[in-house]
């Protein structure tokens, strides 16, 4: 911070000890005033390593409990998110004290940072208007369209947070918007369509539709609902509530962003309200999206709850915004969420844990670990992490492309063949973005035909392109219907090639090909139905084989591995744990070509099934023996 101007926490802790001064500063709307276009964007951290995110609770802990950033780090985590407790106004000064204290030692151990603060502020220490429920009852939440609170509290003390990610010896990348509503009860937990129903609220609406002061109906609270249904205006009504909160929010984001540009703003819990969906839209921009905390995986069942696929379900709600899955330790065993951190950097940005303290032995009140020891959690974390490392540099760049085309070349030059015909190959539908390795000599006739499914009405088509040994596009098209899809492609130079085939929700398959083809595991395979043998190359007698996932929703399936002397390693999934674990030790392991088939549980046929091979880069699953691809030694 310029120690030459004049100290914002000066002049804040004289704010503290008058309660009805005004922060003349922050009552100036944003709107008036010129914006200056967000030239910063996410930073590539997020996109190259995801965010991997643990929770800590001040007030739960020492000051010197900081020290533990060094452990999150060792286990592979990158980012903490450190709560303070600014919803007080007796607490500011130790608040502001542990959170120098945490993001100075977090700079030190290379973990960046959020800082929390809650959206509702104590209502002792704070007076504001209340939200009023349809029921007449008032809370002890503020009103979301009360100007006043979102200047003096919110905006305020967003305010102290940008202004300390500023000094150059702490580091703070952004703020976790808590906008539960803690303190209310039962259903009043949440703001909702019972919300907001105060007087301001509902005579401001009347006002809108050109009704005067003397013409406002004498309509109590707990009618002001049934009111506005009979008369036809509770839609609109939500949506004059909703432009508001939406603007508050846009002027919070460009009050915080005109003290720092780079500042990441970000909110919890999942997006169920239509409160939350408009802070959500406006502390999103495109050059800088909201990253959105979800609470979807705190219950069992973990990833298939996140809505999929995430950018449309933010763009049918016009958010800008990026989606971390949120874990609890007290309702995910270590197992279990092992498997579910990987997966999380696979179909979102990252994920986030709580509540670190409760590894280091402190607890709150009815906290407990679920079938585990805070030991076995931290090994599962840090193997989670060293496995989404590996993965990590799989992205869509065309320096990645190349560094994977270079990795692989076919087992046996051969299996090409003289005679280029097209062979039928097995029924395997995939679902996801998924790359393909196959190989083209210069100027052959390549054909290649894939089957698109489209079960879902809307938004959904299938994108593909193919990407030259060099990195280079050379061929994409897009298919919005439902049908069979034929390629054919002449390449420019000799080698591997890569088709990347992004189909949204839907399942594809590749039905023929005249040339060597395989599926390429970047991150895992998600497949749909039975899959009929796939076949992989084991380079060496020592290479363990260690093979996870998990059913989508409640599918359960058998997952069947045969080494080269047709001996079988079977898992499978269980209704209510629906995941499995299957390791193929050394000692058991066959140098050659193995096959992979997978099929439902108890005659049953398989639907959605996710899976991946640990410890490696990527694995790649041929449709035909003979045309196995192997890594370069």
């Amino acid at each position: 911070m310029n120690k030459t101007k004049p100290s914002h926490f000066r002049s804040l802790f004289f704010w503290i000890a008058c309660t009805c001064a005004v922060n003349l500063c922050s009552q100036v709307s944003c709107a008036s005033k010129p914006r200056d276009k967000i030239v910063n964007r996410l930073p590539q951290w997020i996109a190259t390593e995801k965010i991997r995110a643990g929770y800590v609770s001040t007030n739960y802990s020492n000051i010197e409990d900081a020290k533990y950033t060094y452990l999150m780090e060792r286990y592979g985590l990158n980012t903490a998110i450190v709560k303070g407790n600014f919803h007080f106004r007796e607490e500011f000064t130790n608040a502001l004290a542990n959170c120098r204290q945490w993001t100075r030692t977090a700079k030190k151990a290379g973990l960046h940072v959020f800082i929390s603060y809650f959206w509702q502020p104590d209502h002792k220490s704070f007076s504001y208007r209340k939200v009023v429920y349809s029921d007449g009852s008032s809370g002890i939440a503020p009103c979301p369209r009360d100007r006043r609170y979102w200047h003096e509290y919110l905006t305020h003390f967003g305010k102290v947070i940008a202004e300390l990610s500023l000094e150059q010896d702490l580091q703070i990348d952004g703020i976790f918007l808590d906008c539960e509503l803690y303190g209310s009860e039962g259903k009043k937990r949440l703001y909702g369509k019972h919300t907001c129903f105060c007087d301001k609220c509902f005579s401001s609406f009347l006002l809108s539709r050109s009704y005067s002061g003397d013409q406002l109906p004498p309509v109590s609270p707990r009618d002001r609902k049934r009111w506005l249904d009979k008369n036809k205006f509770l839609d609109d009504y939500f949506g004059f509530l909703e432009r508001d909160v939406e603007q508050f929010a846009k002027q919070y984001e460009e009050e915080l962003h005109a003290v720092n540009p780079g500042l990441m703003l970000g909110m919890y819990p999942k997006l169920q309200n239509w409160v939350l969906y408009s802070i959500a839209r406006g502390l999103g921009t495109p050059e800088m999206p909201a990253v959105l905390f979800g609470t979807h995986c705190y219950v069992r069942g973990g990833i298939p709850i996140i809505p999929q696929p995430l950018p449309g379900f933010y763009t049918r709600h016009e958010i800008n915004g990026i989606y971390l899955a949120g874990f609890l330790f007290g309702t995910h065993s270590p197992d279990d969420l092992e498997l579910n951190l990987f997966y999380a950097c696979q179909k979102a940005s990252g994920y986030w844990l709580f509540r670190m303290p409760m590894l280091w032995g402190k607890f709150s009140r009815n906290e407990s670990l679920t079938r585990g020891t805070a030991t076995e959690y931290w090994n599962s974390i840090g193997q989670a992490n060293n496995e989404i490392k590996l993965r990590t540099d799989y992205i869509d760049s065309p320096s990645s492309r190349i560094n994977i085309l270079k990795e692989w070349k076919l087992l046996d030059n051969n299996s090409t063949g003289t005679e280029k015909r097209s062979h039928k190959l097995p029924a395997v539908s995939f679902r996801g973005k998924l790359n393909f390795l196959f190989y083209a000599d210069r100027a052959e006739d390549i054909y290649i035909s894939m089957y698109f499914e489209r079960v879902y009405k809307y938004g959904d088509s299938l994108t593909y392109e193919i990407v030259s040994p060099q990195g280079q596009n050379m061929l994409s098209e897009k298919f919005s219907k439902r049908g069979p899809i034929n390629l054919r492609f002449q390449s420019s130079i000799t080698g591997v090639h890569l088709l990347v085939v992004n189909p949204g929700r839907s399942p594809f398959r590749v039905t023929s090909s005249n040339t060597p083809i395989a599926a390429l595991d970047n991150w895992s395979f998600h497949t749909f139905g039975d899959v009929e043998p796939l076949y992989f190359y084991i380079s060496s007698k020592s290479q363990d084989i260690d093979v996870f996932g998990h059913g989508i929703e409640r599918n359960t399936f058998k997952i069947t591995l045969q080494n080269p002397k047709g001996k079988k390693f079977t898992a499978s999934t269980k209704p209510g744990k629906n995941d499995f674990r299957l390791d193929i030790e050394p000692s058991t392991t066959q140098m050659g070509i193995w096959n992979l088939s997978i099929t439902g549980v108890d005659k049953t046929k398989a639907k959605d099934a996710c899976f991946h091979f640990a410890g490696s880069r990527s694995t790649c699953l041929a449709f035909r023996p003979d045309w196995i691809f192997k890594k370069y030694q």
